[in-house]
């Protein structure tokens, strides 16, 4: 009886390792890739035009077998942007503006979700208050560190000016990049939870026809004994590589002072 317990005890402890190590595994996604087209998508309706984004998901190291269901959601700005007619607001599975990846399509999987929820979001200064939370479901994917498409939405854009559809963030109320989301997570066949980090919620994706490059919260010129003082932050940089200070007398003609 007791070579019965203690091989028990052992296998227990075998299976908790296993557990712990596989739970401590971690996941990142990011929305990326945005488009814009100022095609008029319903008429006399309420769009201006359309965007699209991309949702990626990887590990940060090594291998997850066997994934088959992540709960995900997004969120939006319904003064900027609206889910299109087809499929409105309903849960729904499989929506009309939402194209899975080839690499999800083969592991079988489908997505049901409700794209507009009621919801107030916080995050990198902008606002937010709808979202999109709902469950990909299917028989198998394997996650590696290469970043992989999980699907491309469709949003009409209701704006004039850019960017004409807002702004885009992974959702949660609790949690953020860098650290998991308590509120949403992958896990595998064997029903292992594995947590997710988003690389896009500090910094909103923004969905227009021209987004800058860079994004300035704060400029200051002050006159000094020495010459004129500048001081400026930036609440987002992409693809900029430095800055020129220009000067001019007559505010026509601008010459180069300092890069």
């Amino acid at each position: 009886m007791k070579k019965i317990l203690r091989k028990f005890h052992m296998s227990s402890i075998a299976i908790l390792l296993f557990a712990l190590s596989a739970d401590a595994q971690v996941c990142e996604w990011q929305l990326i890739n945005p488009t814009y087209s100022a095609v008029d998508p319903d008429g006399a309706g309420p769009a201006t035009g359309s965007a699209t984004f991309t949702l990626q998901i990887h590990t940060t190291s090594g291998v997850i077998n066997n994934v088959n269901a992540i709960s995900l959601g997004w969120s939006y700005q319904s003064a900027s942007a609206m889910i299109p007619t087809s499929p409105g607001c309903a849960i729904v599975t499989n929506p009309a503006n939402v194209t899975i990846s080839p690499a999800f399509v083969t592991g079988g999987f489908s997505y049901n979700v409700n794209q507009c929820g009621v919801f107030n979001q916080t995050a990198g200064s902008q606002n937010f208050d709808r979202r999109t939370s709902g469950t990909l479901d299917g028989t198998s994917i394997n996650l590696t560190t290469t970043w992989v498409d999980v699907f491309t939405v469709t949003l009409w854009a209701l704006g004039s000016s850019n960017p004409e559809a807002g702004y885009v963030v992974i959702n949660s109320g609790v949690g953020g990049s860098p650290a998991p989301f308590l509120t949403y997570e992958v896990a595998d066949a064997a029903a292992m939870g594995y947590t997710v980090n988003s690389l896009t919620y500090n910094t909103p994706l923004q969905l227009g026809s021209a987004p800058l490059p860079v994004l300035f919260s704060s400029y200051d010129v002050k006159c000094s004994d020495k010459g004129a003082s500048l001081v400026w932050s930036t609440e987002t940089e992409v693809n900029s590589s430095h800055f020129e200070i220009q000067k001019s007398i007559n505010g026509n003609e601008w010459t180069g002072i300092a890069k």
